[in-house]
């Protein structure tokens, strides 16, 4: 499998373009290597940004035994934007990674080959045989594997490795103290206060 490094969203999402693909944090790669597929989450295994709130499942792929895939190939391009404004699989602040200095942003999106044979359900078929959809499910842009997904079933990866922020440095409270005292004493007669 060819793998790409991109350092920007947009240029990742520019590269996904007409793909379906699986998007997973940085840090799930050498289980992913190591099992060869990328398997379903049902017990917690791998860490994601997505599938749970609060240490609760809420992802519909997660409960039922499903891989979800973001399909950028078959839905409009006005369909993929109002999905992104709701869920943007770019944006997991689980998948982010800090050093020193900065924090940046780590993914790596699995491109699905386009003649795999594998069967994808989507919210109809999923509907018709589950009843209903009880969990997140990211309409016209979410489609579902059942059980894993092999890596020769992909044709590439494009990892992703932003640099989004530079770290704040916590302060301890005497610090903070003290600069209260100072602003205090420095700005008594023009009535700015520190918080």
């Amino acid at each position: 499998m060819k793998t790409v490094n991109v350092t920007s969203i947009d240029k990742l999402e520019l590269m996904l373009k007409g793909e379906i693909f699986h998007v997973s944090c940085a840090c799930s790669r050498k289980g992913i290597e190591n099992a060869g597929a990328i398997m379903t989450n049902q017990s917690g295994q791998f860490q994601g940004g997505w599938s749970t709130k609060n240490g609760e499942i809420v992802s519909f792929a997660r409960k039922h035994g499903y891989v979800s895939l973001v399909d950028f190939k078959n839905p409009s391009q006005d369909e993929i934007e109002d999905a992104l404004d709701f869920f943007n699989p770019f944006r997991a602040s689980r998948c982010l990674e800090r050093d020193e200095k900065y924090s940046y942003l780590k993914y790596d999106c699995y491109v699905l080959k386009g003649d795999c044979d594998l069967r994808i359900w989507n919210k109809e078929a999923l509907v018709k045989r589950h009843g209903a959809i009880d969990g997140k499910f990211v309409v016209d842009l979410e489609v579902l594997v059942e059980s894993k997904i092999f890596l020769s079933n992909f044709k590439k990866m494009i990892r992703l490795e932003s640099k989004v922020r530079e770290v704040k440095h916590e302060v301890d409270s005497d610090t903070i103290k003290m600069l209260k005292g100072r602003m205090s004493k420095a700005n008594i007669n023009n009535g700015l206060t520190l918080g």
